[in-house]
């Protein structure tokens, strides 16, 4: 049996088109307004999605951030909510997810979150990392990770901690930072007491700016 060049090209036409077909079936929808984010203050050497990113620019559904030396980030989103990488840091924030999430793998990224039950409701905005997990619904905490440690400091807030394995579930409440270390050693992960460390007041205020917000740090933060 031959086939003709006319059959040739509208069998090419027919699979072209059940092509783009397929393509716009499997294209994630569009995120709405309140979970969009933008960049907001870049210094340095930052990029996301391995691309230069400078103030004003749009995050996809998915984003990789990184950061180099003396180098910062901060993103906005959702009318109420910042979160800022320091030096060094790389991270993956989803902001599809139902509670928003940020994988961090190295580095320090303050949260100040003002609005954040407006996007997600009740479910918390969670940063993991491969030793610990802080959810939280509203307030200023900052997570910082290096080699098989991860630091977690409730700075103005609640904050949920818990390990990568699920034991020690934490519930810590604070007006003005309370940090705790965990540690992962021959498979196990221990967590320790710690002051502040990594951060200040004044880097986690110049957050709180990004979205015209005052911390009292007399209080703790609801």
């Amino acid at each position: 049996m031959k086939t003709s060049i006319r059959n040739v090209a509208t069998i090419a036409v027919l699979g072209g088109m059940t092509l783009i077909k397929t393509l716009s079936i499997a294209a994630p929808a569009p995120l709405p307004p309140s979970r969009q984010a933008e960049v907001a203050l870049a210094e340095g050497d930052v990029r996301i999605d391995g691309k230069k990113a400078d103030i004003g620019r749009r995050l996809g559904a998915v984003a990789l951030v990184e950061t180099g030396k003396d180098s910062r980030c901060d993103i906005v989103f959702g009318g109420g909510n910042a979160v800022s990488f320091g030096p060094y840091a790389r991270a993956r924030i989803d902001f599809s997810s139902p509670s928003i999430a940020l994988r961090l793998e190295r580095g320090g990224v303050t949260s100040v979150l003002k609005k954040l039950e407006k996007i997600v409701g009740r479910a918390p905005f969670d940063i993991s990392t491969p030793e610990a997990v802080a959810a939280v619904r509203g307030t200023s905490f900052y997570v910082w990770r290096y080699g098989h440690q991860t630091y977690v400091c409730a700075c103005n807030g609640r904050v949920h901690f818990e390990d990568a394995m699920g034991g020690n579930k934490l519930d810590v409440a604070a007006a003005h930072h309370l940090g705790k270390i965990f540690t992962e050693r021959n498979g196990a992960i221990t967590v320790t007491d710690a002051g502040m460390l990594h951060h200040d007041d004044a880097s986690v205020e110049s957050v709180a700016k990004d979205i015209g917000y005052s911390i009292d740090w007399t209080k703790i933060d609801n």
